[in-house]
């Protein structure tokens, strides 16, 4: 048990909860009791550093088309980039990798997507992709566009994000970098006139 006499300001000894008092050369003082440190280096804390070192090399090239303009503004008092990886940790795995691209959110925000979003390749033309949409109600959409990332089995990123893609027209083409035959998984969302409104991102898979 520790003691304290005459108040803290003249002399400690031993432990009062995690203070320390001590006496060296006639001088009283006090300290911080040492406490245990958990190894960082075992295989869990090892494993949930490579999922968010995957996560956070998948971010980079996104960080100034992707992650400033939609999730900056969507992130309230935490930034972008901690509100993308809170959504988005799950999907890498321990040793880095994209496990599970189904739960992969490129995109989150309040403008509503189409009713309904089909892709598929293109009948004629190698390495495009043709994507159409219905819409519920014939809103005005005043200058909505649809933009797109995808990715290929290798891991290779693409963007679409010209903002030329209307969604009054309720298609669109795009021809992807990727070799016939590549699986590529494709998330499609869309953006207001302005940029500054966005829709959640919806995942899709086809193959070229």
């Amino acid at each position: 048990m520790g003691k304290i006499r005459l108040g803290i300001l003249d002399g400690v000894s031993g432990k009062v909860g995690n203070v320390v008092g001590a006496s060296w050369k006639g001088i009283d003082y006090i300290r911080s009791k040492a406490t245990h440190r958990s190894d960082p280096h075992t295989e869990k804390q090892m494993q949930q550093r490579a999922r968010f070192k995957g996560l956070s090399n998948f971010a980079k090239p996104l960080i100034d088309t992707i992650i400033r303009p939609i999730w900056n503004s969507q992130a309230g008092k935490m930034t972008g980039m901690n509100l993308f990886t809170k959504y988005n940790m799950s999907a890498f795995g321990t040793s880095g990798e994209i496990v599970d691209f189904s739960s992969l959110k490129l995109s989150v925000g309040t403008l509503d997507n189409p009713y309904r979003i089909n892709i598929v390749k293109h009948e004629s033309i190698d390495s495009c992709i043709r994507i159409s949409w219905e819409e519920l109600t014939n809103k005005d959409y005043g200058g909505e566009s649809l933009l797109l990332v995808a990715i290929d089995q290798e891991g290779s990123l693409f963007t679409e994000l010209r903002g030329d893609l209307f969604r009054s027209e309720g298609v669109a083409e795009i021809d992807l970098p990727f070799d016939v035959g590549s699986s590529v998984h494709v998330y499609v969302f869309f953006v207001n006139s302005k940029r500054k409104a966005y829709s959640p991102s919806q995942y899709f898979t086809v193959t070229l």
